[in-house]
């Protein structure tokens, strides 16, 4: 499986097991302004994403934000300028365009809860990367062909 179609499948997994379901939203990175949940509750897919740092290392929540990773050391607020695009968007392997797909305000297809978000996810990665979800294939040995050599021989 290719590295960014497992990245988007750690989104997909991040979201499927999420500690607030009921705290998910398309609108919203985290939860930092909202009484309901804590400051930095995941919100929208790439937020839970970025809560896993078991999952990756590129994004995180701080304070109510999601941040980029710089470089080495200096994580950044994301507004998404052109540098910050790229980088997201190579991170995962996707266009703008399936940026937007994925993780506008209406991504995942207008998603309205942790588990619709991850299904939209998968089918994508099925749908870009067919061969990612399939399982490997394995190829039967060949019988061996020596010519000039008795059949019972070459077993």
């Amino acid at each position: 499986m290719n590295i960014h179609a497992k990245r988007l499948l750690n989104v997909a997994r991040a979201l499927r097991e999420s500690p607030q379901p009921a705290a998910f939203t398309m609108g919203d990175y985290c939860y930092g302004r909202h009484d309901d949940y804590p400051c930095g509750t995941p919100a929208c897919a790439v937020g839970h994403y970025a809560a896993r740092r078991d999952l990756q290392g590129l994004f995180r929540l701080s304070s109510g934000t999601l941040q980029i990773l710089k470089d080495r050391r200096t994580y950044v607020w994301v507004n998404f300028c052109d540098e910050v695009d790229e980088k997201a968007e190579r991170h995962f392997g996707i266009n703008s365009d399936e940026w937007t797909e994925l993780f506008s305000y209406a991504g995942c297809d207008n998603a309205q809860t942790p588990e619709e978000a991850a299904a939209f996810i998968e089918r994508f990665v099925a749908r870009k990367w067919p061969e990612a979800l399939k399982p490997k294939e394995t190829v039967p040995l060949a019988e061996p062909v020596v010519e000039g050599v008795p059949e019972e021989v070459c077993v």
